[in-house]
């Protein structure tokens, strides 16, 4: 609630993004909309946010660091805004930049208190959200030290070996809800895509994944 996605996305991204879940926007039918996005799991509003640290007896905050990849410039306005946004409810966040090698370290190990990464593509729904499954996730126990939600599990497990895709959406519809009211991990936002190409250029399209895969039907006038 302290975050201020809309000010994240217009310093960061000069305005060219949009509120994300743990499946992003244009996933096909998979990710929540915007309007729940905005109104409901991921509404600004520091108040309550500041009545939640009281509630949990943190009226005086508490200290943290978060990991983040030092050499790339985004990540550190992220970080530094972020760093800002909470400070507002008492949580000294100090950020620790450091090289690519060093944080993948503190990734794979576990050994942070945040950590700010982003994700990429996925071939399917289920890439999303599968770390959220201690069954099959080497990480889950690293990262969420032990934490327990057999509902979250159940639908992790089932969405993984439902095929109809009417009947998978439900399940990850109610997951993304979970995931966006239990917070072990909190999606920001991504940027829009563009590319510039001539009138000449046809049958191109932006690919999602960064691949380019449109250069396959592509062809000049």
């Amino acid at each position: 609630m302290a975050i201020n996605r809309d000010d994240l996305i217009q310093k960061v991204l000069a305005g060219q993004g949009q509120y994300s879940g743990h499946v992003p926007p244009a996933y096909g039918q998979w990710p929540l909309s915007q309007t729940d996005l905005r109104n409901t799991y991921q509404k600004y509003n520091l108040p309550a946010a500041q009545a939640l640290m009281k509630a949990a007896g943190f009226s005086s905050g508490f200290p943290a660091t978060m990991h983040v990849v030092g050499t790339v410039a985004t990540f550190t306005q992220i970080a530094q805004l972020l760093q800002s946004y909470v400070k507002q409810i008492g949580i000294d966040l100090t950020l620790q930049a450091e090289d690519g090698a060093t944080f993948s370290k503190a990734y794979g190990t576990g050994n942070f208190d945040w950590l700010l990464n982003q994700r990429g593509i996925r071939g399917d729904v289920h890439g999303f959200v599968s770390e959220f499954n201690p069954g099959t996730s080497p990480n889950y126990n690293l990262w969420f030290n032990g934490y327990k939600n057999i509902e979250m599990w159940r639908l992790v497990g089932n969405g993984q070996i439902t095929l109809d895709p009417q009947k998978r959406l439900p399940i990850y519809t109610k997951l993304q809800q979970i995931l966006l009211t239990e917070l072990l991990e909190i999606p920001l936002m991504v940027p829009y895509k563009y590319q510039v190409v001539s009138r000449r250029l046809k049958n191109m399209y932006v690919a999602y994944s960064d691949f380019n895969t449109g250069l396959r039907t592509a062809y000049v006038e």
